[in-house]
C-alpha cells in the first residue's frame, strides 16, 4: 500500500531494523552495536514526538532531534549520532520510506579541533564501558576507568589501592579502603583526611573479582605491598594512568570511525604514547568532573557527593559541577512534584 507522496510506510522501529540488517554483512560487530545504540537514541525521539511513520520525517524533523539530542550530550557525540541518522536516512530513501533529499539536507555538527572537552560525557562514558564490556573484559584499562568513572577517585586515590584494601564480603556491603601511606610512596592529595571507604555494588565486585583473578599481575612494589591494579613490573605510574585513560577514551578506539574526518592509520593519536594528540580523547580529571557530574544529575546529595568524591562542597559546585542550567532545574523539578 502505497503512503504519503507516493511512499511506502514504514515504521521508525522496521526501518531501524531493516538498516541494521543491512549493515550487518559490512562493519564489524563493535560499529553494528554502536549504530544500532545511536539509533536506539532517535527512536526515543519518535516516540516522543510521536512519529509512527517515516513518511513524517523531515529535514525539520532531524534538525528539531539534533537540538533534543544536543542537549544531552557532548559535541562529538552528537557528531558521530548524526552521522548515522544521515546514513541511516539515506538508506530509508532507497527504499521509498523517507521523503527524497531529507539525507542531504542533514548538516553534521562541526566539532573544534582545538578544543578538548572539559568532561568525560555520560554517554560517552558508558558507550566506551560497554565497548570495554564486550571486547577487553577486565583488562587494565577496562577496570582502570570503570574505577574512575563509578567512583570519581583522583589517580593518586587508585594507585594507591592494595589487594588488601579490597573488601568484597563485608556483612554491611563491598567497599574499597582507601589509605593514605606516604612512608612507602602512595600519598593521598588531602593526607590523612582523604581516607575513607568507598562503597561498591555488585556489578563493581564481579568485575574487580574478575580482574584479579585472571588479569592482574600477581607482583609486588618497591615497598613489597600488593597493588590492586597493576603492571607487570608493578604499581602503575601516574603517567601510565594517563596515558592508558586517555588510549581509552579516543573515538577511533571504540567506535571505529574518526569524528575529525583524519585517516585512522596515518594519525598520531594512536600511539599508545601520543593518545592525549586526539582532539577528543580525555584527561582523568575530565573524567572524575564527568563522574562528579553523574554522581549530581542521578539526585545523590551534595554532601554524600562530595564524601564519596573526597572534596568540599564549595569546591564541588565551583569546579567539579557540570551540570547545565537545564540539568539542575530538571532535577529540582522532581523534588518540586512533591511539594
Amino acid at each position: 500500500m502505497t503512503g504519503i507522496h507516493g511512499l511506502e510506510p514504514m515504521s521508525p522501529e522496521e526501518g531501524v531494523e531493516l538498516y541494521l540488517e543491512d549493515r550487518k554483512p559490512e562493519v564489524v560487530k563493535s560499529t553494528l552495536y554502536e549504530h544500532k545504540s545511536r539509533l536506539n537514541r532517535f527512536l526515543e525521539f519518535c516516540d516522543e514526538q510521536g512519529i509512527e511513520n517515516l513518511n513524517d520525517v523531515s529535514s525539520r524533523t532531524a534538525h528539531e532531534y539534533k537540538t533534543w539530542y544536543g542537549e544531552k550530550v557532548a559535541a562529538t557525540t552528537l557528531k558521530f549520532n548524526i552521522r548515522t541518522l544521515r546514513q541511516f536516512f539515506d538508506f530509508c530513501e532507497n527504499l521509498n520510506a523517507v521523503p527524497e533529499g531529507v539525507a542531504n539536507k542533514i548538516s553534521i555538527p562541526k566539532v573544534d579541533s582545538e578544543a578538548r572537552s572539559v568532561k568525560l560525557d555520560r554517554e560517552d562514558a558508558e558507550e566506551i564501558l560497554s565497548y570495554f564490556s564486550r571486547y577487553e573484559y577486565a583488562s587494565f584499562r577496562h577496570v582502570l576507568l570503570h574505577l574512575l568513572w563509578r567512583t570519581g577517585m583522583r589517580t593518586s586515590t587508585v594507585r594507591a589501592l592494595d589487594l588488601r584494601d579490597f573488601h568484597s564480603d563485608d556483612p554491611v556491603g563491598p567497599y574499597l579502603d582507601v589509605n593514605h601511606r606516604p612512608d612507602t610512596g602512595t600519598p593521598l592529595k588531602k593526607k590523612q583526611y582523604g581516607e575513607r571507604e568507598i562503597a561498591l555494588t555488585d556489578e563493581d565486585v564481579t568485575l574487580l573479582e574478575d580482574y584479579i583473578a585472571g588479569k592482574r599481575h600477581d607482583v609486588t612494589d618497591d615497598f613489597d605491598r600488593q597493588p590492586l591494579l597493576t603492571t607487570r613490573q608493578g604499581r602503575p605510574y601516574k603517567t601510565t594512568i594517563q596515558r592508558n585513560i586517555y588510549s581509552a577514551t579516543r573515538p577511533c578506539e571504540y567506535t571505529g570511525e574518526c569524528p575529525h574526518d583524519r585517516e585512522i592509520d596515518e594519525c598520531e593519536a594512536t600511539s599508545y604514547n601520543s593518545a592525549s594528540k586526539c582532539p577528543s580523547s580525555v584527561s582523568p580529571h575530565a573524567v572524575r568532573r564527568g563522574s562528579t557530574t553523574h554522581h549530581l544529575n542521578t539526585g545523590m546529595p551534595k554532601e554524600i557527593a562530595a564524601d564519596r568524591l573526597d572534596v568540599s562542597t564549595e569546591v564541588l559546585e565551583k569546579h567539579y559541577d557540570g551540570r547545565s542550567k537545564r540539568q539542575r532545574r530538571d532535577l529540582r523539578s522532581d523534588y518540586v512534584g512533591d511539594l
